[in-house]
């Protein structure tokens, strides 16, 4: 079942930076332009940094492959992906200067809708779930206690990393939705004396991506 609400991804900048790195922007900007500008600047260098590039971009060993042959790998492989995920499937396209360069626009951001059982994820997995991995159990900090397999989930990146390994109760601390999926594995599974690595989240709709696996 999913609530109607859409998330926001609102972040400040004293929740997106350690509280030294946010201290010395702070002086570094304030000492360069006038206090309001300086809380402008810091907030859209935020907004920038919290997001997937715009871009993914790589280089074709041509040694190896043609940058053809290369598009071509990249289209049949990402096409596999997004359809499983029934996505729509970003072009491959050349890069317009470098020879040897291919690029693959963003997707996203796309509206999310909430869905009832959340699942908090550390920092690392949720920045992986914006580069279009799915989420494997080692990453899961936080789950329903009534979590099973095959329920749909939305998932929450922890952006203070207070969250402790476990906890079956509300997370209060500043989070950022990343996605929406299905859970593979259940809480049982993920958090008994038997843990796996395996994946324990199957991403359907990541809220913004640069792109799937490669």
């Amino acid at each position: 079942m999913e609530m109607a609400d859409e998330t926001t991804h609102a972040c400040s900048s004293s929740q997106f930076f350690r509280p030294d790195v946010n201290e010395y922007l702070t002086s570094v900007f304030e000492s360069a332009f006038p206090p309001a500008l300086a809380t402008n600047v810091i907030h859209t260098l935020t907004e920038y940094l919290r997001k997937p590039p715009p871009l993914t971009t790589l280089r074709v060993n041509i040694l190896l492959y043609s940058r053809e042959e290369a598009i071509g790998l990249l289209e049949k492989l990402l096409s596999e992906q997004y359809q499983e995920k029934q996505i729509s499937t970003p072009p491959v396209m050349p890069h317009p200067i470098l020879f040897d360069t291919v690029i693959i626009p963003n997707v996203g951001p796309r509206k999310c809708l909430l869905h009832t059982k959340k699942v908090i994820v550390d920092l690392h997995c949720g920045l992986a779930v914006m580069r279009g991995a799915d989420v494997f159990a080692p990453g899961v900090m936080a789950a329903p206690k009534a979590l099973q397999s095959g329920d749909l989930v939305s998932v929450f990146a922890d952006m203070e990393g207070k969250c402790r390994r476990g906890l079956a109760t509300n997370y209060e601390a500043q989070t950022l939705h990343v996605g929406n999926g299905i859970a593979v594995l259940g809480r049982i599974q993920l958090f008994g004396s038997k843990s796996t690595n395996r994946s324990a989240a199957s991403i359907l709709l990541p809220c913004e991506i640069a792109r799937m696996r490669v």
